[in-house]
């Protein structure tokens, strides 16, 4: 009984999306539209499993009514696929926004299951292979004006420019140009 009623809550809140999309312009900048291929990359969770490709459809209800037996078992969610999707191919079946704004695709992979990616979350922690990089690592190097001015000095000194051209590119690197 207590699986029937499980099965029946997840039921329920997966008639709780308001909008049905074709497309979605993710945060990552990709364009993504239904029957698209989506890589996964590797799980953000401590054991590798992913947290954010879950497995949907009838199975979910399956897996989250065993998993009040077997999470303490095993350590991890059945509903939470392990470390062996990583660099597999999914392909993009329905793009649905909750009711809280936030976008879930429903994807399938070879073995026919359906699947649910929180297709933002994924990309900030990198659970697909087109993510974002962290600030750190996305940022170009800028050089500043006295790098420019060091690098047109070492150029005058090896006679790779003339004292005039060091001094018209002295002046546009100081005035900003």
């Amino acid at each position: 009984m207590k699986n029937i009623l499980i099965l029946f809550a997840i039921l329920l809140t997966n008639f709780s999306y308001c909008q049905i999309y074709d497309s979605y312009t993710a945060s990552n900048g990709v364009k993504y539209n239904l029957k698209d291929t989506i890589t996964l990359n590797i799980g953000s969770g401590p054991g590798g499993e992913f947290l954010y490709f879950q497995i949907g459809g009838w199975a979910k209800g399956f897996a989250l009514a065993s998993d009040a037996n077997q999470y303490s078992k095993f350590g991890r969610s059945n509903s939470n696929p392990t470390k062996t999707f990583a660099g597999k191919n999914v392909r993009l079946k329905k793009i649905l926004k909750d009711k809280d704004g936030r976008i879930t695709f429903v994807v399938t992979a070879k073995m026919g299951s359906n699947y649910d990616l929180k297709i933002e979350e994924a990309i900030q922690t990198c659970e697909i292979k087109d993510c974002k990089k962290s600030e750190n690592t996305a940022a170009q190097y800028q050089p500043d004006k006295y790098d420019k001015l060091k690098k047109l000095k070492e150029l005058r000194d090896n006679n790779t420019i003339s004292e005039e051209e060091f001094q018209k590119e002295k002046e546009k690197v100081l005035s900003g140009v």
